[in-house]
Order: C-alpha cells, then sequence, then structure tokens
C-alpha cells in the first residue's frame, strides 16, 4: 500500500537483503514518509549522492543491534526502544519495524533542530509511540505523520536553545550601541524567524528590549565614570539609547539610582578625592619613638 510514493525513499527497501512483505506499506505527505512492512537486513548508507544528509530516520521495533558505517554497534535495551539517526547504519528489521524518514527540509520554516547522530531517549518518546501505534492502523495517518516529524524536534531544539541563546547575545552585545538596532535587524543577523527568537529568548525569562537596555545601561554607566564631565545626553546616545526617557528607566531599573544622581556623586568624588593617609614609627633609640603621618 502506498500513499504519494516517494521514489528515494522507496529504492532504499529494494536491497537484496532487505524483503518487502505482502504487508509492506509506505507513506508519503509533506516531506516524511512511514514505512513498515519489511524483514531482513537494512542498509542506509548517508554518502550516497540521492539522499546525502537528507533524512532524519525514527526506528521503533527494530530487532536488538545496529551497526554504524564505521564499525561500532549499538545494542538496544528492548525491541521497541526507539532511536533516531542521521548517519550511515545497518539494522536487523522485521515486519513490525516502523521507519519514518524526515526529510531536513521540512524543518526550514521552523528552524532547523541540532540533531546528534544518535539519540537513544526521547521526552516524548509516550507520545511518539501512541502516535506511532495510531499510525499502523490509521487508513489515512496524514496527521499522525505529520503530529511525530514535529515532535521529534522539540528534544534536540531544546538541548540546542541554550547555545543559541548566546548566540543571540553575542549579536546584541556587538550592535547595541546602534540607536537603530531592532529585533528584526537580530533576526536577520541569526538567520532565525522573529518567533523562533522570541521563543528562544522567553524560554531564558527575558526579551530582546531587556537584553538590549541591560546591556546599553552597562555601558552608559562605565561611560559616566570614565567621562564624568561629559553632557549626559552625549553619552545616552553613545551607549546606543534613541531616546533619553528610556535610558533614564532602564538606568534606575538596573541600578536603583537616577542617572543624574549617579553623576553628581561621580563629580563630587573627582572635586573631593579621597586622601590615603599613612602613619609610620621610627624609632630613635633608647626606648624613645616618634609616629610619622604622610599622605
Amino acid at each position: 500500500m502506498t500513499y504519494n510514493k516517494n521514489k528515494n525513499v522507496n529504492s532504499l527497501f529494494n536491497q537484496k537483503t532487505t524483503i518487502k512483505t505482502e504487508s509492506f506499506r509506505l507513506i508519503n505527505h509533506q516531506l516524511v514518509t512511514y514505512i513498515d512492512g519489511a524483514r531482513g537486513e537494512f542498509h542506509f548508507d548517508n554518502s550516497n549522492p540521492i539522499h546525502s544528509d537528507e533524512f532524519i530516520i525514527l526506528i521503533s521495533n527494530s530487532e536488538k543491534c545496529i551497526t554504524f558505517e564505521d564499525g561500532a554497534k549499538k545494542t538496544l535495551s528492548n525491541d521497541k526502544q526507539l532511536i533516531l539517526i542521521k548517519d550511515s547504519f545497518t539494522a536487523e528489521i522485521n515486519e513490525n519495524t516502523q521507519f519514518i524518514f524526515i526529510e531536513k527540509s521540512f524543518y526550514v520554516n521552523i528552524g532547523m533542530p541540532k540533531f546528534h547522530d544518535l539519540l537513544e531517549t526521547h521526552i516524548h518518546e509516550r507520545l511518539v509511540r501512541i502516535l506511532l501505534e495510531a499510525l499502523s492502523t490509521s487508513p489515512s495517518p496524514f496527521y499522525e505523520l505529520m503530529a511525530i516529524a514535529n515532535i521529534i524536534g522539540v528534544d534536540n531544539y531544546k538541548n540546542n536553545l541554550n547555545c543559541t541563546f548566546s548566540k543571540l547575545i553575542g549579536i546584541i552585545e556587538s550592535n547595541a550601541s546602534n540607536e537603530d538596532f531592532n529585533l528584526n535587524t537580530l533576526c536577520e543577523k541569526a538567520y532565525m524567524s522573529r518567533r523562533k527568537v522570541q521563543y528562544i529568548l522567553y524560554n531564558n525569562n527575558t526579551s530582546f528590549v531587556e537584553l538590549v537596555n541591560n546591556y546599553r545601561v552597562e555601558v552608559l554607566k562605565s561611560l559616566l565614570l570614565s567621562y564624568p564631565k561629559t553632557p549626559v545626553n552625549n553619552l545616552i546616545y553613545k551607549a546606543g539609547f534613541k531616546n533619553y526617557n528610556t535610558a533614564v528607566r532602564a538606568f534606575k531599573t538596573k541600578f536603583s539610582i537616577g542617572i543624574r544622581e549617579f553623576k553628581s556623586k561621580q563629580l563630587s568624588v573627582h572635586r573631593h578625592p579621597r586622601l590615603n593617609i599613612h602613619t609610620i614609627r621610627l624609632s630613635l633609640g633608647k626606648k624613645k619613638s616618634v609616629f610619622l603621618t604622610y599622605i
């Protein structure tokens, strides 16, 4: 049985060591292909130009052992263990083995997860299993197929958030001094959608405005310390703020003190510098001594 037959994936099961049984099914929908009903030895060659680095492959109900191209073997803890692979491998399969081939271009519009060569556990494995069971019996399993493809990216996507967040921080720090720098510019420089950037920032309990303002007020504080006699307005714009009132609010929120009050304290320090007073004891002999104080 086939739906929207995918020739590239179907050809993978035309190997001499792989037998398509009478129950063989191939279901393809929007860059995602489901297959079951084959048995024997299945080999996937990721170096083949036809499908080089093209697929993320989910396997369920495989036999005990999977061998990778470098000769390493992975023994599964049980026959029903879910595994996610993007590298070349060979596996013993049976009629109950379920394959899902997800073309990487499926994730282009929603953000490409960072898939490892082998993922043995998944945060939503129970949900994926329920969908796989429904998929194996549904006469038109397109919803289940699309749901699995989206869920598969979640665990890896979350694992990669910290790294991506650091990347966003780096871009913000490099561009915050530009008063025209905004969220759209950040998205362009990070090559991410606005929705994805906002999700990553939200996941780290912050926002674009908060990060930019925090960085700018740190710069502003440094400028106030370095140039206490320079007009405040000049330093505010030099720090990247376009609006004076925004700078005042952000500075007060961050340091619990107003900009002008902070500057006044710095000027006071410069007008009345602190004197370092030192005292030493000089011995004059015969148990006599004097104390000498100097600045």
